[in-house]
């Protein structure tokens, strides 16, 4: 069987411009295939190889949102994957591939010795040496991207352990036959502030970066802290509304990005230190094993037995972050308006970008 000269597997972590580089390189992946990388596509579509997850790590995850993203029942989910890896052996025959690229967040949580080891094994069939990379957030600015991607699906914020990254990394060091390469996500320290240009100078650098077309508008927009705010008292039924939370939550979207002078989200100091203080330990580890830091991060200051429960809990995101109560209001009403109306006319009116009620 034909094989890679290596296998590069970006495992994320989850906000850390994931989707927008995994969308990057499939858009490129005519040019990345000239330059002896592939990187392949999975159905439907999906930039993304969460599918492979289920036969490379033995993955048997079944929730909602796994199931609206691959749209497949899940008692499918092994099949598919496996026919999706086999489609990656398939394709390493065909083209010939230096380097084969698999991405996936997904891939960014605890295994035992005996997961790496299976997955080893079945790397060894597709390339012939393999390698890690992983981009990590500092703590507070990676709560508060998630908090976003949560909200907008009316969640609330669950805290990840104070070892998360550790607990993932860790065995991946020492159970892995190649290399893993821990990166800082942070615009001030990557190459030109571009997660596509730092990881093709790092970790691709036979790729030219003026060769890859960039996205033209990003995967996941930010949300405005008074966005973020009313879909917390949704999700929290501080906020009264019979009608489909869903459509209400859609209409927010889409009105905080035509009403004007959004509120940037930023977490307050007290927040933003309690959360630096409760990842202590991941942070300490990154530091002191593996030579990482966060710019931005005082580590001096940093006490991790001072942990308020309380503060980290989130009551109300006017707890944690400064916004303008009357642009909240007045997305809170002009979402409702549209919500109140039957679907088939909403969808007639956003072909009218000027509509406003």
């Amino acid at each position: 069987m034909a094989r890679a000269d290596e296998l590069l597997l970006h495992i994320g972590q989850a906000k850390t411009a994931t989707t927008t580089l995994q969308h990057t390189l499939l858009g490129a992946q005519a040019s990345l295939r000239q330059q002896g990388v592939h990187y392949p596509r999975f159905d439907p579509g999906h930039a993304n190889a969460v599918i492979l997850a289920y036969h490379l790590f033995g993955h048997t995850e079944d929730n909602a949102e796994r199931r609206r993203w691959l749209g497949i029942d899940p008692a499918q989910h092994a099949a598919v994957s496996a026919r999706a890896w086999r489609g990656i052996e398939d394709a390493v025959t065909h083209h010939r591939p230096r380097t084969l690229v698999l991405s996936s967040e997904i891939f960014f949580r605890p295994m035992n010795r005996a997961t790496i080891t299976a997955a080893n094994r079945q790397i060894d069939r597709v390339a012939r040496t393999s390698r890690i990379v992983a981009y990590l957030r500092a703590p507070d600015a990676h709560f508060l991207s998630f908090l976003q991607q949560i909200l907008r699906q009316l969640g609330l914020n669950h805290r990840l352990s104070r070892t998360h990254v550790k607990d993932t990394i860790a065995p991946l060091i020492t159970g892995w036959r190649g290399p893993v390469s821990l990166n800082v996500f942070d615009r001030a320290v990557m190459t030109d502030g571009d997660i596509v240009t730092d990881f093709l100078t790092k970790h691709l650098p036979d790729v030219a970066p003026s060769s890859i077309a960039r996205l033209q508008t990003a995967r996941n927009p930010s949300l405005s802290a008074e966005a973020m705010a009313l879909l917390h008292d949704i999700a929290t039924d501080r906020t009264v509304w019979r009608g489909d939370r869903n459509a209400l939550a859609v209409e927010i979207f889409k009105a905080d990005r035509r009403l004007d002078h959004p509120t940037t989200p930023q977490l307050n100091a007290g927040m933003a230190q309690a959360l630096i203080n409760w990842r202590a330990p991941d942070l300490f580890w990154l530091r002191d094993d593996q030579g990482i830091t966060f710019p931005g991060i005082d580590y001096g200051a940093i006490d991790e037995n001072d942990v308020d429960d309380a503060v980290l809990r989130v009551d109300r995101i006017e707890d944690i972050c400064t916004l303008n109560p009357d642009r909240k209001a007045a997305l809170l009403h002009r979402a409702k308006a549209r919500a109140r109306l039957p679907r088939p006319l909403r969808r007639l009116l956003y072909k009218y970008h000027g509509y406003q009620i």
